[in-house]
């Protein structure tokens, strides 16, 4: 669910669907500027729990990227999973396929796992080269 707001300063079109599925649910009816802010105050409360905390992971990672249309403008999400859990430690918005953005995601990941990973398995963008080697 995002919690983007438009300029006006108004909920997006994706708290409208939530609030009506909470009417409906709780007899009540909810509005979205509502859902928007409790999607949002949960949304960092959850990141101050969670930030400490170290994921546990295996020895192996794969890393990917996608690509993403943000605000009209092309992203590449670089992310890596752990090859047993799946979990996502590490995922990294950047403009740009550049040696520093994955540089940064690798970084992300050995920052936050439990144990650093023995194996990244990448698609062999040679961005990953560099970033890869170090650490």
């Amino acid at each position: 669910m995002s919690t983007r707001k438009r300029k006006t300063g108004k909920p997006c079109q994706t708290c409208r669907t939530p609030a009506e599925n909470i009417g409906q649910c709780f007899n009540r009816e909810t509005a979205p500027a509502n859902v928007y802010l409790w999607v949002r105050d949960l949304t960092e409360k959850a990141d101050e729990i969670v930030k400490p905390m170290k994921v546990t992971t295996g020895n192996a990672r794969v890393a990917d990227k996608v690509v993403a249309k943000v605000g009209g403008k092309n992203y590449r999400l670089f992310n890596v999973t752990d090859s047993g859990s799946r979990l996502v430690p590490a995922a990294y918005p950047s403009p740009a396929l550049t040696a520093r953005a994955a540089a940064t995601a690798l970084a992300m990941v050995r920052e936050r796992a439990d144990n650093p990973p023995r194996q990244i398995k990448t698609d062999r963008l040679p961005s990953y080269a560099p970033a890869n080697s170090g650490g």
